[in-house]
């Protein structure tokens, strides 16, 4: 471990000052490291400074991804940009919506009308007769906490989406 990432302090000291250190990261104080039994297991640091990390870490993952392009056009291995586009992992949520899409005849016959959450590839809950998405979603959260559930309204025929638009004439 450095000696310049931070103050190193252990959970039981952080616990008892926790709103001291709160304060202290909050006006720009130095990062702390929270060790458990000597190991380090955590950081306590500045709003601000760890949503720069996160814009860092996107713009880092950007570069590689256009480096990856590029050296893919180097080699003369090139791909088309949908298959660029399929070769990164899917979110839970995205892996979600494919579980929905397999069962989804089926979930018609049986809970048409319905809302249901899917969780780790399974149908986890499904709602009452006339109970609103926002509602049925509360009730799910609450029972298994802010997990990545995918949510869908089951009905018999996809909805079709009209946008209107203008044309615009020169």
């Amino acid at each position: 471990m450095r000696g310049s990432e931070g103050r190193i302090l252990p959970v039981r000291e952080v616990r008892q000052k926790m709103s001291q250190l709160l304060s202290e990261t909050a006006q720009g104080g130095e990062p702390i490291i929270i060790t458990r039994h000597g190991r380090p297991v955590g950081y306590l640091i500045n709003y601000q400074a760890f949503n720069r990390l996160l814009e860092r870490l996107e713009d880092l993952e950007d570069i590689r991804a256009i480096q990856e392009a590029e050296a893919s056009q180097r080699t003369d291995k090139g791909r088309d940009f949908e298959e660029f586009g399929e070769a990164r992992p899917l979110s839970p949520l995205e892996r979600e919506k494919q579980v929905f899409e397999r069962m989804r005849t089926e979930l018609v016959q049986q809970h048409c009308g319905q809302v249901i959450a899917i969780y780790q590839g399974k149908v986890i809950q499904v709602s009452d007769e006339g109970e609103t998405l926002a509602d049925f979603a509360i009730r799910v959260y609450k029972r298994i906490g802010y997990l990545p559930i995918y949510f869908q309204r089951i009905e018999d025929k996809l909805p079709v989406y009209r946008f209107p638009y203008f044309k615009v004439v020169r």
